[in-house]
């Protein structure tokens, strides 16, 4: 059964925005009676009843709620300089959607190549990539700033926090080692292709961010973000 996506939840009852009501009206043919699927973004998966459906409007009653999914809970967050390329941070934040993404903050560095993104973009390419994948946390995604008020914003941070660096300046371990238990709050940050400056890495350090390593190999950013999501993933099954 497909699955659709609404936020707006009075008592019984979801309500769809105009879009999806739109496409379930049009072009899906939905009548009054049928009955889909409504993820709430949350964990929550609802069996519900269509009442009401026009082109602009669809009002759905709750029917039947289905168990939360403990084991993909949102917990592993990403902080990402984007990628030069906007289709490369695209890309890595469908696979990442799909693999149990939590969150995504983006801040700009001293090597950044990008200062600016379409953040209505990305959430539709995350939404998409729940439905797709019945991944039922839509992960939440911040707007760019600088590293510098992200670690500010991180220091209250309940969980594991890292930063993946390549340079050999200081002590690294692999991520495996490091992470502690299964489905812990997790906090990741990853760099730009000319990864983070010597002076940064410090600074994150001061926040509490331990230095790791993804591999011998030298990744692409997102190559880098999505290998970090996928360790957590395997580690956490």
């Amino acid at each position: 059964m497909q699955l659709f996506y609404s936020s707006h939840r009075e008592g019984d009852y979801f309500y769809l925005d105009a879009e999806e009501a739109r496409h379930m009206y049009k072009v899906l043919r939905k009548e009054v009676g049928d009955f889909i699927q409504i993820m709430d973004g949350q964990g929550g998966r609802f069996t519900c009843s269509i009442e009401q459906i026009s082109k602009t409007k669809c009002v759905l009653k709750i029917e039947e709620i289905h168990p939360l999914d403990s084991h993909r809970g949102g917990h592993i967050h990403i902080g990402l300089a984007p990628t030069k390329n906007n289709a490369r941070t695209e890309w890595f934040l469908e696979k990442a959607t799909e693999l149990g993404l939590g969150k995504c903050s983006f801040f700009s560095s001293q090597h950044s190549e990008r200062i600016k993104i379409r953040l209505d973009r990305l959430e539709k390419i995350v939404l998409s990539a729940s439905k797709q994948s019945y991944n039922l946390y839509l992960p939440v995604l911040e707007e760019l700033q600088p590293l510098k008020k992200l670690l500010e914003e991180a220091k209250d941070f309940k969980g594991n926090k890292y930063i993946a660096y390549c340079g050999e300046e200081f002590s690294k371990q692999p991520l495996k080692s490091l992470y502690k238990g299964a489905l812990q709050p997790t906090m990741i940050l990853i760099g730009p292709e000319g990864d983070f400056t010597p002076s940064e890495v410090e600074l994150a350090q001061e926040y509490d961010f331990q230095p790791i390593t993804l591999g011998t190999s030298r990744l692409r950013t997102e190559t880098a973000a999505l290998i970090a999501v996928h360790s957590i993933h395997l580690l956490d099954s």
